[in-house]
């Protein structure tokens, strides 16, 4: 789940939020190790206030501030898990990550050399954007291009900005992705990045406040976990 996340979170500007809801469709790891089509719902009040629900899951996840939480059912009983406290039990665990033996992709991108555009626009969930070239250099050295429908829409801006969020608090990390900077500097969000994300509809309309409270309190890793 890490770097199907990371994948979708690369490439977010930081606008001023306003609230909305959207649906992305993307391409990530499936049980089997394959690229499986994934379709989630994200809705948003401000870049402090994310939720994000993956369709056919029986779990959600809300971004409060600088925290991130998993939310899910097990047995009739609701479990709402710190994912940053889960992501740093499991480095220290030694877990291995799930991205060994699959080729780089934007996520892994350690700077991004220039976006072009090609002069080619098109209109994906009804907002009408251009077609860019991303060049970006991963870990390796190894440079990679990258097709992007990028546009300069508010909505979509806060869109992308509250994937940004859930991604930070999710990572615990404070530094931006070098593609979330250089799409900011640009003031752009992202329509759809190559065949892997899309964004397939984008409203203004905002949730109430109660769909973005944790529905019971966070369990503390180590005990109440290994009850279920």
């Amino acid at each position: 789940m890490s770097r199907f996340l990371a994948i979708l979170l690369a490439g977010m500007a930081s606008p001023v939020l306003a609230g909305g809801t959207a649906t992305i469709q993307a391409l990530g790891p499936g049980p089997a190790g394959q690229d499986m089509e994934h379709t989630m719902t994200v809705t948003w009040q401000d870049e402090d206030t994310v939720r994000l629900e993956p369709e056919g899951q029986p779990a959600y996840m809300l971004v409060r501030g600088e925290n991130s939480y998993s939310v899910t059912s097990a047995g009739g009983q609701v479990m709402v898990i710190e994912m940053g406290a889960m992501m740093s039990m499991a480095k220290s665990a030694g877990a291995p990550g799930d991205a060994s033996g699959q080729a780089p992709t934007i996520a892994d991108a350690q700077s991004v050399g220039s976006i072009e555009s090609t002069g080619r626009e098109e209109t994906v969930a009804g907002i009408a954007g251009e077609v860019y070239e991303i060049h970006w250099t991963d870990s390796d050295g190894e440079s990679h291009v990258d097709e992007a429908v990028l546009s300069d829409d508010p909505l979509l801006r806060g869109m992308t900005a509250a994937f940004q969020a859930f991604g930070k608090a999710l990572a615990g990390e404070e530094a931006d992705h070098p593609l979330n900077e250089a799409l900011a500097a640009r003031g752009l969000g992202t329509l759809r990045f190559g065949d892997r994300f899309e964004v397939t509809s984008i409203s203004d309309e905002t949730p109430p406040a109660g769909h973005f409270e944790l529905p019971a309190e966070p369990m503390q890793l180590g005990t109440g976990l290994g009850q279920f």
